[in-house]
């Protein structure tokens, strides 16, 4: 679940607030894939987002391997990957062809 300003953490079940003044991504659930996956995909996503609005912190790789590491099944570490993903690909620009 989320709010404009906030996102759930999974790992401690808590609302975070996101940095930024981008609007939160909205996630469609594949297939399948449990409702519940949304709030892992939001949780990616601001991964991404801390790492986007805090210079000088730890790198890219690093944050993605631990928010990774925090998921307990290989469903909730792709939704975590499309929600980190996501969020990246929406900050960058794709050069014009």
């Amino acid at each position: 679940m989320s709010s404009d300003d906030n996102t759930l953490d999974p790992a401690s079940n808590r609302f975070h607030p996101l940095p930024g003044s981008d609007r939160p991504l909205s996630f469609e659930i594949p297939p399948g894939w449990p409702e519940e996956s949304h709030l892992i995909m939001n949780y990616g996503a601001l991964v991404a987002r801390e790492w986007l609005f805090a210079p000088g912190g730890e790198t890219l790789w690093s944050n993605f391997t631990k928010g990774r590491t925090l998921q307990r099944s290989m469903l909730d570490r792709m939704a975590f990957e499309i929600g980190f993903l996501a969020q990246l690909e929406r900050r960058l620009e794709r050069p014009t062809q």
